[in-house]
């Protein structure tokens, strides 16, 4: 129900008893009292009243000093790039689920889909290459692994967009924007945490559960776990998904200035009824195609399935001279399964022939091992305080792809009346398409220089 709006303004007391008796006279009583509060209302006003002051918090705001641009750990208001942060209680409103939602919501950054499964991410009108996980550059192969665009936002605890060039840290890339995922640490030693359940529109169904507490007696080393189970249908044809999640993470204070924080992460995709490629713009006889949103060109045997296992461990140092070490540690291991089919060609507007097929069944694997060690503090030079940061990255990247086609592509038929039933070829040997190692190394270093109390300048290099 809405209501409706209107204006108010204050009503005395002895106006109120006035109204509420009928009285004439005490109408007279209440205008003569409305006209002594009337003055008494213009006297306070001519003397200015102390105003309180309101603090607002939100946890939409991060007041953490971020690491993503430039390593030397400062506020976003020091940082001389456009960094948004999505922080967990926004994504938990605006309920973003996965990292392709997170972009679809962010400033300056846009996701565009390649099909059901994969999508590309831009910023600045270049493609995003670069991006980091807890600070450390990864590198993501989503064209042919897929499924990185659709981890769950469960992992982390805020996930930070730099848009402009951030070789810096990243290195080789595009000068589009970096996406830094924030883990999820176990930071309360006391029982702290949710389970959900959510149903909605085609027959989706989600229990998410994320609880932390201490594992000692005294505090100084701490849990969390987090598991996700979702499955459901969508609104495009023949398309249902079952996703599983699991991370733990484990942080111990082995000294009051140091922190070990080691976990894993799990997560599972098994969609059905997969798109490859997208459907005809075109009629053969050039007009435009006109599809209901529901289309697809999946079949109900398509899928592509992914896997993807991580294990790592942070070891952070805070100096007595106020220096802070990190050294990080990842290992990720991704598993892709594809039967896929590839409509191709303009169908005929009145008999919807016309279309060609192309079915193929790939599987790959990659291995990655990533290691950082960086280190920052401040120094005093010409009476002044600075800023240094010191850092060292390593990836490897192992990535091998195989390959199989039909032994026979059944015809398609009547594209207009495409219902998923298409048969499901029998498939040759696979044979290895594709086989490399990618390492990259490097080396760099940044300064925050302090000129004066109003002004820094920040100056940095990085080796390859």
């Amino acid at each position: 129900m809405r209501i409706p709006m209107f204006q108010q303004r204050p009503v005395s007391s002895a106006v109120l008893a006035a109204l509420l008796s009928g009285s004439v006279s005490g109408i007279a009583l209440a205008a003569d009292a409305s006209d002594a509060e009337q003055s008494a209302a213009d006297d306070r006003a001519a003397t200015p009243a102390a105003l309180e002051g309101v603090v607002v918090e939100g946890s939409y705001v991060v007041n953490d000093q971020l690491d993503t641009a430039t390593g030397l750990g400062i506020t976003l208001q020091e940082t001389p790039q456009s960094v948004s942060v999505m922080t967990s209680q926004q994504i938990e409103d605006q309920d973003l689920r996965s990292l392709n939602d997170v972009i679809n919501n962010a400033a300056g950054i846009s996701s565009k889909a390649f099909d059901s499964s994969r999508d590309g991410f831009s910023a600045r009108g270049f493609d995003v290459d670069n991006y980091q996980i807890d600070g450390i550059p990864v590198e993501y192969e989503g064209g042919q692994a897929g499924g990185e665009t659709k981890t769950d936002t469960a992992l982390y605890e805020r996930i930070e967009i730099v848009r402009g060039a951030t070789g810096l840290l990243t290195g080789v890339g595009n000068p589009s924007a970096s996406i830094n995922l924030v883990r999820k640490r176990a930071n309360s030693d006391e029982l702290a945490g949710f389970v959900s359940a959510s149903a909605s529109r085609w027959n989706t169904f989600n229990v998410t559960a994320d609880v932390g507490n201490a594992l000692n007696a005294s505090g100084s080393v701490r849990g969390r776990a987090v598991a996700v189970y979702e499955e459901g249908d969508s609104y495009v044809d023949y398309l249902s998904d079952e996703k599983r999640v699991l991370y733990g993470v484990i942080d111990a204070d082995l000294t009051p200035n140091t922190l070990l924080s080691v976990g894993a992460s799990y997560q599972e995709n098994e969609p059905i009824g997969s798109m490859w490629g997208g459907l005809p713009i075109f009629f053969s006889d050039g007009t435009r195609t006109d599809w209901p949103i529901s289309a697809s060109t999946g079949a109900d045997w398509t899928h592509w399935s992914t896997e993807h296992k991580t294990l790592f461990a942070n070891l952070t140092h805070h100096f007595d001279n106020g220096w802070q070490a990190k050294l990080n540690l990842n290992r990720t291991t991704s598993a892709a399964d594809l039967e896929l089919l590839y409509l191709f060609g303009s169908p005929d507007p009145e008999t919807g022939l016309g279309m060609g097929a192309f079915p193929a069944a790939y599987d790959n694997e990659r291995e990655q091992d990533d290691f950082g060690l960086r280190v920052n503090g401040f120094y005093n030079v010409f009476g002044r305080e600075h800023e240094l940061v010191l850092g060292y990255s390593h990836s490897e990247q192992d990535f091998i792809y195989n390959s199989a086609s039909a032994v026979e592509t059944p015809d398609v038929g009547n594209f207009l009346e495409w219902d998923g039933s298409y048969p499901k070829p029998e498939w040759t040997e696979k044979s290895r398409a594709e086989d490399y190692t990618t390492k990259q190394t490097g080396y760099y270093l940044a300064t925050r220089l302090s000129i004066a109390d109003p002004l820094k300048v920040i100056v940095g290099t990085r080796v390859a």
